[in-house]
């Protein structure tokens, strides 16, 4: 054979040691080319997670809003209905009439409470560098910093501003209480009609109540400029709402779902923490309940307390992630026990009328309160060792906008 046909061939050392550095170029390749894959969607994910939680956020703030505007659009109705009437109060529907009463004490009074807000979002997107290195869309990080800026303004507004600061005292509101034989029955107009009659007259608080629909007007700017502003975030980062909506489910539901099992036994409401309030719920196999509540009673007009204890039984089955209580009027049992109480002779008449005042509102009002409502459904579920459980549940308030109402139990 000529050189001229003669193949080259590799030694067999040298073609172990080609393959093994072909092998080892391509691994290093795919390890680097891996890594920066994963970390370019870790950073992603970062990007969207952060994104969702300050959006989630800013909705929460906007709906907060809607509802005291809901509130003060409806106690600024309560007075106009109590203008119309507190001339010619026989003239009124009795049951709206009180609910007026209501709602425009509400708007006048000052509760000296500033209001608040959970700022802990906030102070994670303002403090972390990590949170902004995250987001690398500057108009989003722009309408952010713009929101937060503003929602602070405003609550320094709401705190100092004497625009939206009552003209009522509570002090003036304990007064007006404290004058009335309160021990005695009494109706919302006996206390309260001709003292508001007599400040809706004042110069000072009707000016108060005419500038309240510029207060609404203010909040319904507010309200369309954050909703419009985050409508903007979500399109800027790619976020839709069923996404959304699947974050904040992931972030509300990190405990255990309600079962049947786990449910049955005692369960103590954390409000028995203090020495006056005790209250427990047995859910027995069965499928039926009782609440048992004991409640110490102190006041003014005896030395000791009054133990009032209380009981009233049902059924109980789960429906989802709800727990649904079908309660039995007629079950409701309450022993008042005065005997840990002394009493002078003088205020003997007045003890008596307060007992009677208990006893009526248990045996009474309760059980028609039950005999209306016999049906109760709370969202419930348990955290992850099963002995403490949540239930929670969204009605109506005072004012008609919706109130989340949140009980805590703990294994007996």
């Amino acid at each position: 054979m000529s050189d001229k046909t003669k193949k080259w061939t590799l030694s067999p050392w040298m073609s172990g040691f080609l393959t093994s550095l072909l092998g080892t170029t391509i691994s290093i390749a795919l390890t680097f080319g891996t890594t920066a894959w994963v970390n370019a969607n870790k950073k992603k994910d970062a990007q969207r997670q952060t994104a969702m939680m300050v959006i989630h956020d800013i909705n929460t703030t906007i709906k907060s809003m809607e509802a005291s505007r809901d509130e003060l659009e409806k106690n600024y109705e309560s007075v106009k209905y109590f203008l119309e009437y507190m001339d010619k109060p026989e003239a009124a529907d009795q049951e709206r009439l009180e609910e007026a009463i209501s709602g425009s004490l509400r708007i006048l009074i000052d509760t000296e409470q500033k209001s608040s807000l959970n700022e802990s979002t906030e102070k994670i997107f303002s403090s972390s560098m990590d949170a902004w290195s995250n987001l690398d869309n500057m108009r989003f990080i722009e309408n952010v910093q713009s929101f937060y800026y503003a929602r602070r303004a405003w609550l320094d507004h709401l705190n100092t501003s004497f625009y939206w600061k009552g003209p009522v005292s509570e002090q003036e509101m304990y007064n007006q209480v404290a004058v009335n034989d309160y021990t005695q029955s009494y109706t919302l107009w006996g206390v309260w009609g001709q003292y508001l009659t007599a400040k809706m007259k004042d110069k000072a608080i009707r000016y108060y109540l005419d500038v309240t629909p510029n207060k609404i007007s203010e909040m319904n700017s507010m309200i369309q400029s954050w909703s419009d502003m985050n409508e903007e975030n979500m399109f800027l980062m790619g976020i839709t709402d069923e996404e959304l909506n699947g974050f904040v489910k992931q972030m509300e539901n990190k405990n255990a779902p309600l079962n049947e099992r786990d449910l049955v036994g005692t369960w103590i409401d954390s409000q028995s923490v203090n020495n006056s309030v005790f209250s427990e719920i047995e859910f027995r196999a069965d499928n039926t309940f009782e609440v048992r509540d004991t409640t110490l009673y102190n006041a003014w007009q005896f030395r000791g307390k009054i133990k009032v204890s209380y009981s009233i039984e049902g059924k109980w089955e789960i429906q989802k992630d709800s727990l649904i209580r079908f309660y039995d009027a007629a079950s409701i049992k309450t022993v008042i026990d005065t005997t840990g109480i002394s009493v002078s002779e003088n205020m003997k008449e007045a003890v008596a009328s307060y007992i009677k005042n208990l006893s009526d509102y248990y045996e009474r009002d309760t059980k028609q309160y039950f005999e209306s409502n016999p049906r109760a459904a709370r969202m419930g579920s348990f955290d992850l060792t099963r002995n403490k459980m949540e239930l929670t549940s969204t009605t109506p308030g005072e004012n008609g906008e919706p109130e989340t109402q949140t009980s805590h139990y703990k294994r007996k």
